[in-house]
């Protein structure tokens, strides 16, 4: 009998330790640790020391299955077709909704996913332009909901290898970071909208690789408030690589010249703005965006960021833009620096000729983005990784060609104690981005007769002095 009452109390104590629908009829609970910040490990037995299933955020929802003692409970996280069952600690689960921490993305591809963490479970096929949150995540896969227009959310796994590719847009709160033009298409611009609709008006339409700051996002996740410079307005997340995420843009801002005798760069797109600097004809600037249908220039002259009239300039309007949704964008062309000697590297030519001033040295491996073709074939114009210039055709190997190419990149140490990415090869340029000593970045190629290293780390590309580095031209 005393056995008999010491297990009801038991039971008792249970059912008031759990939450009000923490109970095994499977109603909703949710992750909640204290700390947003924090995720909690769904673990294979109820210890700290049973293996990890996987890491979940606050918000992801569950059902508790069952109460295995006071300080664990077996719980499901996720729903049909691909839940994943294991044990988390009680005092970190709540009865009632919490703020979600859960990662938000809008696939930029069509995508398949399993029904559990293994490549061998059952595939789903999924479209792009869905909404995705991520609930949690192991070293191999993504434990994601997909959001169904009037059908609901779908849990399932993504393999981690397959992740860039698939999300477009970056966490639900990436207010303060920075984000990257990414059109899957690189010959298609981005709206910059007044309001999040694609009804709003068009505050300029922006090439793939210009860089934006976060404001904010909608709730839903699918247009992020940005700022290009001065200019503040929406963009669609789906077509958006944000800071901290794999980054393969396809650079194609493109590059133009002063024409007009007395060339003005203005503070805003007005000339009753008397905020300008004045230009000299000849004057090569980075193209931005294009605003007020054509008729005035997003741009960047060396370090300054303004506006000039495309009248001034011999700029030629020859892309599209788009908002993104689901449309099918055309896959950009691609090529890979395919030396025969494996030693020698491929210069990007300013123009078409081998006495053209040289922009850089780029190792067998280094992909460009195709732009155009000379009339004979000789000569290739491409965007190396933001850098548009001429590289002999005939030491290129052409998507869809076979690819023999061997991979030549070296991967250097940064040195310095403080040490610098640059987004331009100057010191005076001000966007930049600390890196660590012993940071490791994969050499593109030399700049500047070797003062220079075209650089890559954690999916960003941009510049750094040879001198912070143990780079030597000798590898």
């Amino acid at each position: 009998m005393k056995k008999l009452f010491a297990a009801l109390l038991l039971l008792c104590v249970l059912a008031a330790a759990l939450p009000l629908n923490a109970t095994a009829d499977g109603g909703d609970s949710y992750i909640a640790n204290p700390d947003p910040k924090d995720r909690l490990h769904l673990r294979e037995s109820p210890s700290t020391q049973g293996r990890s299933l996987g890491k979940y955020y606050n918000g992801a929802p569950i059902q508790v299955l069952e109460a295995v003692n006071a300080d664990w409970l077996k719980v499901t996280v996720g729903n049909e077709p691909g839940s994943l069952t294991g044990y988390v600690q009680r005092k970190f689960i709540s009865d009632t909704a919490v703020s979600s921490a859960m990662p938000h993305y809008v696939s930029k591809t069509d995508f398949s996913a399993y029904h559990g963490p293994s490549s061998r479970s059952k595939k789903e096929s999924f479209g792009a332009g869905l909404s995705i949150s991520l609930m949690g995540f192991s070293d191999s896969w993504q434990h994601i909901l997909v959001q169904l227009p009037g059908e609901g959310a779908y849990s399932c796994f993504l393999p981690n290898a397959a992740a860039a590719q698939v999300l477009g847009s970056g966490p639900a709160s990436p207010v303060g970071r920075s984000a990257t033009v990414s059109n899957p298409n690189p010959r298609d611009r981005l709206n910059l909208r007044e309001e999040p609709s694609k009804n709003a008006a068009s505050l300029g339409k922006y090439y793939n690789g210009v860089t934006v700051m976060v404001l904010g996002q909608t709730a839903d996740g699918i247009w992020t408030n940005v700022s290009v410079e001065s200019r503040v307005g929406y963009m669609l997340s789906g077509y958006l690589t944000f800071e901290g995420l794999p980054n393969n843009t396809l650079y194609a801002v493109p590059t133009v010249t002063a024409t007009a005798a007395k060339p003005v760069l203005y503070e805003k797109p007005s000339t009753s703005n008397v905020r300008s600097k004045s230009l000299s004809k000849g004057t090569e600037m980075s193209v931005y965006g294009v605003l007020a249908n054509g008729k005035w220039l997003h741009v960047c002259v060396g370090s300054t960021v303004g506006y000039i009239p495309t009248a001034m300039t011999g700029f030629q309007d020859s892309a599209g833009a788009q908002d993104g949704g689901n449309e099918k964008a055309e896959a950009a062309s691609l090529a890979f620096v395919s030396n025969p000697d494996k030693k020698d590297r491929l210069h990007l030519r300013e123009k078409p000729s081998l006495s053209a001033k040289s922009l850089g040295k780029y190792y067998n491996g280094a992909y460009v983005s195709v732009l155009e073709k000379s009339s004979d074939g000789q000569w290739t114009k491409v965007n190396a990784y933001g850098r548009v210039g001429y590289m002999l055709s005939k030491y290129l190997t052409f998507e869809g060609q076979r690819n023999p190419t061997y991979y030549g990149m070296p991967s250097v140490s940064a040195t310095a104690e403080r040490p610098v990415l640059y987004e331009r090869p100057s010191t005076k340029n001000t966007r930049t981005k600390q890196l660590v000593q012993g940071a490791q970045l994969e050499v593109l190629a030399t700049v500047d007769e070797g003062k220079w290293l075209h650089v890559l780390i954690d999916g960003i590309t941009g510049f750094i002095p040879a001198g912070m580095t143990d780079f030597s031209e000798a590898r």
